[in-house]
C-alpha cells in the first residue's frame, strides 16, 4: 500500500487526514442511522426517552472515536494487513469485555452541559493527538 500511496499526487499527511476523515464520516453516518432507528422504534412503541437517546449518542461517539484514535496509529505503524488483524482482535476483546456491562437503573445528577462540553473537548484532544502520532509514524515509514 505504501508504494501506491507514494505514487498518488498527495502527501503522506493528506493521506493520513483522509483516513481520519473517512473514519469520522462513517462514525457520524452510523450515529445518524442509529438515532433515526431508535427514534422511530421509540415512537412506535410509545417509550421514546431523549435521555437514553443522548446517552447512546455519547457512547457511540466515544466508541467510534476511541476506535479511530487507537487503531489508526497502530495500522500506520504495523501496515494494513497486520493492522487489520489488530483491529479484529481489538473488536473481539471489546465485545467480550462489554458482555457483562449492564445499563444503570438511574443516571447520576450532573450538569449535563458541562459534561457534554468536557466530553467533546476530550474526544477532540484524543483525536488530535492520535492524528499527530499517525502523521509522525507514516512520515517516517520507508517505502520497500
Amino acid at each position: 500500500w505504501l508504494r501506491y500511496a507514494d505514487a498518488l499526487p498527495y502527501g503522506r499527511k493528506k493521506i493520513v487526514a483522509s483516513k481520519y476523515l473517512v473514519s469520522l464520516i462513517s462514525c457520524a453516518a452510523s450515529l445518524i442511522v442509529l438515532m433515526a432507528s431508535m427514534t422511530v422504534f421509540g415512537i412506535k412503541r410509545g417509550n421514546l426517552n431523549p435521555m437514553v437517546l443522548g446517552a447512546v449518542a455519547l457512547i457511540v461517539l466515544l466508541v467510534g472515536t476511541v476506535y479511530v484514535s487507537l487503531l489508526l496509529p497502530v495500522s500506520f505503524f504495523l501496515g494494513t494487513e497486520k493492522g487489520r488483524f489488530v483491529y479484529i482482535l481489538f473488536t473481539v476483546a471489546c465485545c467480550c469485555g462489554a458482555y457483562g456491562i449492564s445499563w444503570p437503573e438511574s443516571l447520576p445528577q450532573i450538569n449535563m452541559w458541562l459534561f457534554i462540553t468536557i466530553f467533546i473537548v476530550g474526544l477532540c484532544l484524543l483525536l488530535g493527538a492520535s492524528y499527530l502520532i499517525s502523521v509522525k509514524i507514516y512520515q517516517k515509514k520507508k517505502t520497500v
